[in-house]
């Protein structure tokens, strides 16, 4: 018994993955624009306030991953290779020190 999958079937679910995460784009763009608008809008006000702040969405964005299962943290790691196609290079740079 082979356990190697149809090349065919396997290729459609491959291409269907791809296509459902790039679809999200989109979505992850404005969440990441809604996230910059809080931080315009109610801006920390110390060190402590921003470190609580990065504590929030960390809780938020767990919160949002804990349906996913271990085959579905493939998909997780496909959504942060969108998230960076999304920013040019130098922009990603400037943002890995954001709040979000």
């Amino acid at each position: 018994m082979s356990t190697n999958p149809e090349p065919t079937r396997l290729r459609a679910a491959e291409n269907a993955f791809e296509a459902a995460i790039q679809a999200m784009g989109q979505a992850l763009v404005d969440a990441s624009d809604a996230a910059h608008e809080i931080d315009a809008l109610d801006p920390p006000k110390d060190d402590q306030d921003a470190d609580y702040d990065r504590l929030l969405w960390l809780g938020k964005i767990t919160d949002g991953l804990s349906v996913l299962c271990t085959p579905r943290l493939r998909m997780l790691a496909a959504i942060l290779d969108e998230v960076a196609a999304l920013e040019e290079p130098r922009e990603a740079a400037d943002r890995r020190h954001t709040a979000h």
